[in-house]
């Protein structure tokens, strides 16, 4: 708005006013550069809250002014100049063994995606069973991968699909053999067409009876609050691991109870 052009080396002289900390940083902290930022919190002049908000303002203008963000919400060009570690809270995997998450996901299975499956969809669903065989499985698992996403459309845990009966057969086939390898957990992706929650719930309780699966991942695109969905899930299913989808870039945020 000023007319000037600003890069990490160059920050306006309001930068904390621009990211919302104007009323609580000190007076004489210069923020002039992106160094500046780590330099102020290191030599204890800034708080932890007040450099996050530096960060958080610095990665989110540099993301919007990524001229492809466009057509790829995660082309950020920032070359991981911003990251945050603590060295305090140990990191959690949601996996028994503790190890970190290595996963490959299957592609094809319930859409298309012809550059994974030869060039043809899998348009009759027992093709499946001929394309992922336990073969498939092991190997992944011989070479260092420990889990397994699979996308599943909401279809499949909605009463009376006959779509959905059929994509559920595949996946009981599919959770078949990932279990007969042995050390390979999977986290289901869902796929809405809507704001399906009765799906979605079903879908997590299924999820939560079954130990194959590590995780359950929040369809994109429905108009719910994502809140709404998390706690009626958790009614029920208090343990199990949710994962949240990106929006360009930022991680929705969750408020109520249990989000603190």
């Amino acid at each position: 708005p000023d007319g000037q052009t600003y890069g990490c080396l160059n920050f306006p002289a309001d930068i904390a006013e621009l990211a919302g900390i104007g009323d609580t940083i000190r007076e004489d902290v210069v923020i002039n550069d992106a160094n500046a930022i780590k330099l102020q919190y290191e030599g204890g002049n800034t708080t932890a809250t007040e450099t996050v908000a530096l960060l958080e303002f610095l990665v989110e203008n540099v993301y919007k002014a990524s001229p492809s963000k466009e057509s790829s919400p995660y082309a950020c060009e920032f070359n991981g100049l911003a990251k945050l570690e603590c060295p305090d809270v140990p990191l959690r995997s949601p996996r028994t063994d503790g190890m970190p998450i290595r996963a490959v996901s299957l592609a094809g299975l319930f859409g298309d995606a012809t550059w994974a499956t030869g060039g043809k969809p899998l348009k009759d669903l027992k093709k499946i069973e001929s394309w992922y065989t336990t073969k498939d499985f092991e190997d992944m698992k011989s070479i260092g991968l420990n889990t397994v996403q699979i996308t599943v459309p909401t279809a499949a845990f909605t009463p009376n699909d006959k779509y959905g009966q059929q994509v559920m057969e595949e996946v009981e086939y599919l959770l078949d053999a990932i279990e007969s390898v042995g050390g390979l957990q999977v986290i289901m992706t869902l796929v809405a067409t809507g704001d399906e929650l009765d799906a979605v719930v079903t879908a997590a309780d299924y999820a939560a009876e079954n130990p194959a699966f590590l995780a359950l991942t929040l369809p994109k695109g429905m108009t719910i609050d994502t809140t709404t969905v998390v706690e009626s899930i958790r009614a029920k299913n208090p343990e199990l691991p949710i994962f949240v989808p990106l929006n360009e870039g930022d991680l929705i945020k969750l408020k109520g109870s249990g989000f603190e």
